[in-house]
């Protein structure tokens, strides 16, 4: 009774090294890639807290599915590692050539650039993002009164009794 994600669990990799992101990256930096990203983050109701940081990165590719653990790849410590990461995230979002889909993108976009460190008047350029949600609210709106009743393509039943 629920929908199951069509890549083998064996191509769902949790990575949480730069060794394992490095691995990775070539497939996903191909040009002409198509992309799904999302991003999860604890929620942050005050602004004490600051700015929310991004815990798993989710990146999707025809056959595979990368998580990327962002509190552990970030905890390594090594400044490198860290700039390493983030540059890798701006090859990945700048690049024109790789489609990058997702829903909602602008917070997630947001709080990665904090995560990461990059200052909100970085010139950072994202290219090749289609932001799924901007086209749901596109569509037209639907009511009640203008939905049509599905067509049945079996051929109609005569009732009982006549006619």
């Amino acid at each position: 009774g629920y929908y199951h994600l069509p890549v083998p669990r064996e191509d769902v990799l949790f990575l949480s090294t730069w060794e394992e992101v490095m691995a990775c990256q070539e497939q996903m930096l191909q040009p002409g890639q198509v992309v799904g990203i999302d991003m999860e983050w604890r929620p942050s109701f005050s602004t004490i807290e600051g700015k929310p940081q991004v815990s798993v990165v989710q990146l999707a590719i025809w056959g595979h599915v990368f998580l990327l653990d962002m509190f552990q790849l970030l905890r390594q410590g090594d400044q490198e590692v860290q700039a390493a990461l983030c540059a890798f995230f701006q090859s990945l979002l700048g690049n024109p050539a790789i489609l990058k889909l997702g829903y909602g993108m602008s917070e997630d976009l947001r709080n990665l650039m904090t995560t990461c460190g990059i200052s909100g008047d970085a010139n950072l350029q994202f290219c090749g993002i289609l932001d799924l949600q901007l086209v749901h609210q596109k569509l037209p709106k639907r009511s009640k009164k203008s939905c049509q009743p599905a067509l049945d393509p079996r051929p109609a039943k005569k009732k009982a009794g006549g006619s």
